[in-house]
C-alpha cells in the first residue's frame, strides 16, 4: 500500500476514465479494485474496462476473498469488514484480538488461505504476519516478514508474497523508490527477498499485488504469474520466482483515483455463467392448478456460450430427463422443484456446468361431478354442486343474462330463463384461483293436463269414456295416471283412459305424475262432473182392446217437455198421439212401442198391443161350432153372403195349422180325420168386400 500523504497527492487529478463503457459479461481475468474515493469495482483485464460496484462509505487498506462469492473481508488497523459485492454495503464483523502479541495491530493487506484463514501483515516495520481466524477474530503472530511499509500480500502457486517499500519515512524528503519483493511460508515461518523490483517499477511503487493467469482460466487450466499495479495505475507481471520482467497487461487505471486494495474475482465468479431458471409469464409466487401447463425458461449470461450450451431438466430427486431444451413445459400434478442443468462445452471442466431450480406449489384442482341437463316444469331448485376439492366456492351462472349468479338451492323460473332451454354453468373455486366448470342445460316447460270426455251428460246405465290430454305429450320420466271420485278417494282407474259408467251425478278428479320430474313438482290435475239425469216414466196398460177405432192417447211424463212417440213394429213407423186405428172387419192387433223421451235424452218405453175389432166380425165369422152331426153347426165356416172369402187358415191355440179350408165348406173340426179336443182356434182370411182386399184374424171356440 502506497502512504495516504502520496494517496491524497494524485486524489485531485486521478479519475475513472473508463465509466461510460457498458455492462461487460463475465470477464475471464478479473479484479476487485477499491479506490481512494471509496468506490468498489469489477474490473476486467481482458478488455480492460471497469464496472462500478457502488461506493463503500469508506477506506479500507485491503480485501480478500470469502468462501461465499458474495462477500469479501475487508481491514483497516485491527478492525474486520464484510463487504457485498452485489451492491458495495458493507458490515463490521469486529475488533481483531492478538492473543501473545505486545505491539500494535494495523492491518494494511489481506489475502485468504485455502484453509479460509485470512493472511494479514502489519504496515509497519518489522512487517509482522498475522494469520485471522474469521470466525474468533483471533489473529494469530506467525513471524516477521521484514518490510519496511507493506504495499500488498498476495499468494501465487502456495506461497505468499509481500511488496515492501524500504527506507520508508512518513514526511517529506521523500526517498527514492525502492521496491522488494519478499517470499513468506508459514509452516515453518520464513521470509526471505526474492529480489529487489524497484528497476521493474520505472522509479515508482507498487499499489497492489494480484494473482494473473497466463491464459483463460475458464477455457483451460492457466498458469499463474504475479501481477500488480503501480501507482501510476499500470498492470504489469512479474515473475514471482526470481523478480524479472515479463510482459504487461496493457492496462491501466489512467485518469482514476489511486488503487488503495485489490484482489481477484473468484473463478467461480468470473468464469461460471449465470443460469436463472424463472415461469414463463408467471409471478414467481404463482400458486399452479393441477393440470395447469407451465412452461419454464432457462435465462443464461452470457446468452452466447463459449462451446454449446446442453441442458438437462429434470425433477428434484429424479433421474429422468424431462426436456434438452432451454425450456421445459409440464402440466402441474404435485408441488415439487425442476431442476435444470446447462453445461458450456467449451468452458473448462470446473466451470462448464452451472444449475438452478424453481419450486411450483401445485393446489389440488376442483372437479365438478357430471351435471345431467335438467328438465322441469315450471320452476326447478338448483342442486347441490357435487365433487372432489370444492374447497371454497360453489355457484352457478348463466352467461345469456350477463353472467347472473346463482346459489345452489336457488329457484329457477321460466322468468330467469333468457331462452328456454337457457345454458346454465356450475363453477367451483377452492380459493386458490382453481376453478372447474360444468355446463348443462335447464328446460322448463308448461306441465298441465285436461280430461277429454265423450259426454258430460249421461242418462242411467249410459258410460263415458273420460281420456287424458297431458302437455307435453312427452314425459321426463313416465306419466302415472290416477282417476278418483272427488271427496271420497275412490280410485276409478290408473290409465290414460277411464270408461266409467256412474250411477248418479258424479265429480270425476284425474292427477298425473312425471316420474322423471324434479323433486317438488306438483302433479297436474283436472276435474270434470260426469250429470246423470233421470228416465222419464208414464203409465200405460201393456194391451188395450177396442172395437172398430182406438185413438193412441197422449201420455202423462214426468215432465212435461218429455216427447211421447208411438211405433209400429210391423211397418216400423212412427206414430204420434191422436192417430186413429180403426178395423173395419174383423180383428186388427196393433203391436206398438211407446217411448218417452226426455229434453237430456233419456227415455223409457214399453210395448203396447191394441186389438181393435171390427163390429162386423161376428156377422162373418162364427163364433163357435158344434160338429156333433145333429145338423146344426157342423161346420165352421164363413157367412160370405157379402163379401168373398179369398183364402182361409186354422191354427190350433199354438199356432199349428190344422186346416187350408174351403171357405165355402168350412172345416169339420177334425185333423187329420181325428176329431179335435173342445177349445179355442185361431183363424186367418183375406176377405175382398168390393175394391177393398182386408185381412182378418181372430178366434172361435169348438164345442162338443
Amino acid at each position: 500500500m502506497i502512504p495516504c500523504w502520496i494517496q491524497q497527492k494524485f486524489d485531485i487529478w486521478l479519475r475513472l476514465a473508463l465509466l461510460c463503457l457498458p455492462l461487460l459479461s463475465i470477464g475471464q481475468r478479473e479484479v476487485y479494485v477499491h479506490t481512494s474515493d471509496g468506490n468498489l469495482y469489477e474490473y476486467n483485464l481482458d478488455v480492460c474496462a471497469p464496472l462500478l460496484i457502488g461506493n463503500l462509505g469508506t477506506n479500507y487498506q485491503g480485501l480478500a476473498l470469502s468462501n461465499d462469492p458474495q462477500y469479501l473481508y475487508a481491514v483497516t488497523g485491527d478492525q474486520l469488514f464484510r463487504v457485498d459485492v452485489t451492491d458495495a454495503s458493507s458490515v463490521t464483523l469486529g475488533t481483531l484480538s492478538t492473543p501473545g502479541f505486545s505491539g500494535a495491530l494495523d492491518l494494511r493487506s489481506l489475502y485468504m488461505l485455502d484453509s479460509g484463514e485470512l493472511v494479514g501483515v502489519n504496515s509497519r516495520m518489522p512487517g509482522e504476519v498475522f494469520t485471522i481466524n474469521v470466525n474468533t477474530l483471533v489473529a494469530t503472530y506467525r513471524g516477521d516478514s521484514g518490510a519496511d511499509w507493506v504495499a500488498s500480500v498476495q499468494q501465487i502457486d502456495g506461497e505468499i508474497y509481500v511488496a515492501s517499500y524500504k527506507n520508508w519515512q512518513p514526511s517529506p524528503p521523500l526517498p527514492a523508490p525502492d521496491t522488494d519483493l519478499i517470499r513468506v511460508q508459514l509452516n515453518p515461518f520464513s521470509a526471505n527477498v526474492v529480489a529487489d523490483i524497484t528497476g521493474l517499477l520505472n522509479n515508482t511503487i507498487v499499489d497492489a499485488l494480484y494473482p494473473f493467469r497466463d491464459a483463460d482460466p475458464c477455457l483451460t487450466n492457466a498458469g499463474e504469474n504475479l501481477g500488480y499495479l503501480t501507482e501510476s495505475n499500470f498492470f504489469n507481471q512479474i515473475d514471482h520466482t526470481n523478480g524479472g520482467a515479463l510482459s504487461s497487461t496493457a492496462c491501466s487505471f489512467s485518469n482514476m483515483v489511486t488503487v488503495i486494495a485489490m484482489c481477484e474475482v473468484p473463478l467461480e465468479e468470473a468464469c461460471t455463467f449465470d443460469l436463472l431458471v424463472e415461469y414463463d409469464a408467471y409471478d414467481e409466487d404463482k400458486i399452479f392448478c393441477e393440470g395447469d401447463p407451465i412452461q419454464f425458461n432457462a435465462i443464461l449470461d452470457p446468452p452466447t456460450p463459449v462451446g454449446i450450451y446442453t441442458y438437462a431438466w429434470r425433477e428434484e430427486g429424479q433421474a429422468t430427463v424431462l426436456s434438452t431444451g432451454p425450456t421445459l413445459n409440464v402440466l402441474a400434478s404435485t408441488s415439487t422443484t425442476y431442476v435444470c442443468d446447462v453445461v458450456d462445452t467449451g468452458q473448462a471442466p470446473a466451470y462448464s456446468m452451472n444449475s438452478d431450480s424453481i419450486d411450483v406449489t401445485v393446489v389440488p384442482s376442483p372437479v365438478i361431478d357430471f351435471i345431467p341437463d335438467i328438465s322441469g316444469y315450471g320452476s326447478i331448485v338448483l342442486p347441490t354442486i357435487t365433487g372432489i376439492n370444492l374447497l371454497q366456492i360453489t355457484r352457478y351462472t348463466q352467461p345469456a343474462v350477463s353472467f347472473s349468479s346463482y346459489l345452489p338451492g336457488s329457484t329457477i323460473t321460466s322468468a330467469d330463463l333468457d331462452t328456454n332451454p337457457a345454458t346454465f354453468t356450475a363453477i367451483a373455486d377452492n380459493g386458490s384461483g382453481c376453478i372447474d366448470e360444468v355446463q348443462f342445460e335447464i328446460n322448463l316447460q308448461e306441465f298441465f293436463v285436461n280430461i277429454d270426455a265423450t259426454s258430460t251428460e249421461l242418462c242411467p246405465g249410459e258410460s263415458v269414456v273420460l281420456n287424458a290430454m297431458v302437455v307435453p305429450a312427452s314425459p321426463l320420466g313416465t306419466y302415472q295416471y290416477e282417476w278418483v271420485v272427488a271427496n271420497t278417494g275412490v280410485v276409478l282407474g290408473q290409465n290414460p283412459s277411464l270408461v266409467f259408467a256412474p250411477q248418479s251425478t258424479t265429480q270425476v278428479m284425474l292427477s298425473v305424475t312425471d316420474t322423471g320430474a324434479p323433486t317438488g313438482t306438483l302433479p297436474a290435475q283436472d276435474d270434470v262432473v260426469i250429470t246423470v239425469s233421470d228416465n222419464p216414466t208414464f203409465t200405460l196398460p201393456t194391451s188395450i182392446d177396442a172395437f172398430d177405432t182406438y185413438t193412441l192417447p197422449a201420455v202423462a211424463t214426468t215432465a212435461a217437455t218429455d216427447v211421447i212417440t208411438f211405433t209400429d213394429l210391423s211397418t216400423n213407423t212412427n206414430l204420434a198421439a191422436g192417430t186413429l186405428l180403426v178395423s173395419e172387419a174383423g180383428t186388427n192387433t196393433y203391436n206398438l212401442r211407446v217411448n218417452a223421451t226426455s229434453d237430456q235424452g233419456c227415455s223409457a218405453s214399453q210395448e203396447l198391443i191394441v186389438t181393435v175389432t171390427s163390429s162386423l166380425t161376428d156377422d162373418l165369422f162364427p163364433r163357435f161350432f158344434t160338429p156333433n152331426g145333429d145338423g146344426f153347426h157342423d161346420r165352421w165356416k164363413p157367412n160370405s153372403e157379402t163379401f168373398e172369402v179369398e183364402s182361409l187358415f186354422i191354427f190350433d191355440r199354438f199356432g199349428k195349422l190344422l186346416k187350408q179350408s174351403d171357405p165355402r165348406i168350412g172345416w169339420d173340426g177334425t185333423y187329420n180325420g181325428n176329431p179335435m179336443p173342445s177349445t179355442s182356434y185361431w183363424y186367418k182370411a183375406t176377405i175382398r168386400i168390393g175394391e177393398r182386399r182386408l185381412k182378418l184374424s181372430g178366434y172361435f171356440a169348438l164345442r162338443r
